[in-house]
């Protein structure tokens, strides 16, 4: 009799274990987004958070190269659907990046000397990041998560990946007009916080003059990653505290890679921003 319980005790949880992780697997794009939501925090709390600005330091590297970070300051501001990405560096080669999207229009300002850098480029060419509201994740007040109708975009479950060694469900994300990018979205299975987004992009082999030039063409691609972690909640709104674009670019046999680690020191919530804060134009 002890010897049959506890088989079929075992065969219990074994079987509660199986349909668990049945409907683990079979969890929805929809509830993987509501339960992201709840994570960031109750609506009503995120509802009384008008604007958030967020202040620190960034470490900008090329992983190429065997140099030191160059370190310098950043700040990143969101409003309704506006927002602010700038960074300040100690350089007259490279000064910084100053991005802005008033809810309408983008400006991607120069590094230096009337030309983007790679990051700002990229930014500028697959606008879709910024127009979509997700450039900065959840730090964006218009992310487009939390109104996927007013952004027009289709979310899609494409299973879980490890990120870490840990398990991640990932959404791909297709605004309705198209882009010219692949956007995938990363969620924490266990807490449901937005961990990272990936933007891809691959450019088939153009066409040459001739057969021998044309065989000698190759693809390239262009990659920008964003991960987000060491998340803190205040006033009821839980945000990351790290912030890393990582910016991979493989062209004519060369490989571009360039990072930005952005630590925020400093949250601001509600606060009176300066009217020209989203402005982007003259």
């Amino acid at each position: 009799m002890k010897r049959s319980f506890v088989l079929t005790a075992l065969i219990g949880a074994v079987l509660a274990l199986s349909c668990a992780n049945a409907r683990a697997q079979k969890m929805t794009a929809e509830e993987v987004i509501a339960k992201h939501l709840e994570a960031i925090g109750k609506s009503g709390d995120k509802a009384k958070m008008k604007n958030v600005t967020a202040v620190g330091e960034v470490a900008y590297s090329k992983l190429s190269q065997t140099s030191k970070p160059a370190i310098g300051k950043v700040v990143f501001a969101a409003e309704d659907k506006s927002s602010l990405l700038a960074m300040v560096f100690d350089s007259t080669v490279y000064t910084g990046e100053k991005i802005i999207f008033d809810g309408k229009s983008k400006l991607v300002d120069f590094a230096t000397q009337g030309i983007r850098s790679q990051l700002g480029d990229y930014l500028f060419r697959y606008d879709t990041i910024i127009s979509h509201g997700l450039l900065g994740g959840v730090l964006e007040k218009g992310w487009p998560l939390a109104n996927l109708e007013s952004r027009g975009a289709k979310v899609d479950l494409d299973g879980t990946k490890k990120l870490d060694g840990k398990d991640n469900y990932v959404l791909s994300y297709l605004p309705k007009k198209g882009a010219d990018i692949r956007i995938k979205l990363y969620f924490d299975k266990e807490t449901f916080r937005h961990t990272r987004t990936e933007y891809l992009r691959t450019n088939a082999p153009g066409m040459g003059n001739d057969p021998n030039t044309s065989s000698q063409l190759v693809e390239t691609h262009e990659n920008l990653t964003e991960e987000f972690a060491d998340f803190k909640t205040e006033n009821g709104v839980t945000l990351p505290r790290t912030y890393k674009l990582r910016l991979y670019i493989e062209r004519a046999n060369q490989t571009y890679e360039t990072q930005y680690v952005i630590t925020f020191k400093e949250f601001f919530y509600n606060s009176k921003l300066d009217p020209t804060t989203f402005r982007t134009s003259e």
